[in-house]
């Protein structure tokens, strides 16, 4: 055999094997994409389902994302409304903390003026002490003035009666006691034996020691009587001459001489 013959023989052979080897091969490969067709398809449908799964839920999640979208729009305008209402809250607060500034301002000046007010209670409360006490003194001063006035005037008319029973002594003139111009006193009783009258004048009335009254009966003149004794409500009256012709009788009048 030539070897040309030997040559294609021999890439006969190898084309034939090669030939089945790649048969096996597409075999093999085949059966794989066979299988992973059928893997595939079993996928697929596995996808579809899912899918749907899938589908039915994006529409109930798409539902319920309509609801949630009118639920925030709710909630926004609710949002909005509560702002709106915040913001009126917070200005009312405002004016409230104001008024309560305000109050607590007016608060703090009504107890000052308290303060003030009970302070002023206190100085009035130690004034009206402190007048009283001047005032029981300023009573206590005039019952001590009107004690010594009333001395005085004691001492005066003390003083005046001794210096008239003293110029009455001495047979000087001027002897006579002013006595009130309106007074007047009846006669109670006459005493013949020693020339003396009782009068129903004394002290209160403005009776005086030494006092000169003259009697009179109706129109009539009986005569004068100087007082020589005083007591609160009478006194005596001695007379200056002779009534033996007109005694003096009980009920005579008897007024200060002129």
């Amino acid at each position: 055999m030539s070897i040309i013959a030997r040559i294609c023989l021999v890439v006969a052979l190898i084309l034939g094997g090669a030939s089945i080897f790649l048969s096996k091969k597409v075999d093999a490969q085949a059966a794989t994409l066979r299988s992973n067709l059928t893997d595939t398809k079993a996928e697929l449908s596995t996808t579809k389902k899912t899918l749907a799964t899938t589908e039915g839920n994006l529409k109930a999640k798409q539902e319920e994302l309509a609801k949630t979208e009118e639920e925030k729009k709710k909630t926004e305008q609710q949002l909005t409304e509560a702002t709106a209402n915040v913001t009126t809250l917070k200005t009312q607060l405002d004016e409230t903390k104001k008024l309560a500034d305000a109050g607590q301002a007016a608060i703090k000046e009504v107890e000052n003026v308290r303060a003030k007010l009970a302070e002023a209670e206190q100085k009035c409360k130690d004034l009206d002490t402190q007048v009283k006490t001047k005032s029981e003194e300023a009573v206590k001063l005039n019952e001590q003035v009107t004690a010594l006035k009333g001395a005085n005037t004691s001492l005066a008319e003390t003083s005046k009666a001794l210096e008239s029973d003293l110029k009455l002594a001495r047979g000087q003139p001027g002897w006579e006691m002013e006595l009130p111009k309106d007074l007047t006193a009846k006669v109670l009783f006459y005493d013949k034996t020693w020339n003396f009258a009782v009068l129903d004048a004394g002290n209160k009335k403005g009776a005086r020691k030494n006092g000169v009254l003259l009697l009179h009966r109706g129109t009539d003149v009986i005569g004068p009587v100087r007082i020589s004794t005083v007591d609160d409500d009478a006194c005596i009256g001695d007379f200056m001459g002779d009534f033996k012709k007109n005694p003096p009788q009980a009920g005579d009048t008897g007024i200060p001489k002129k």
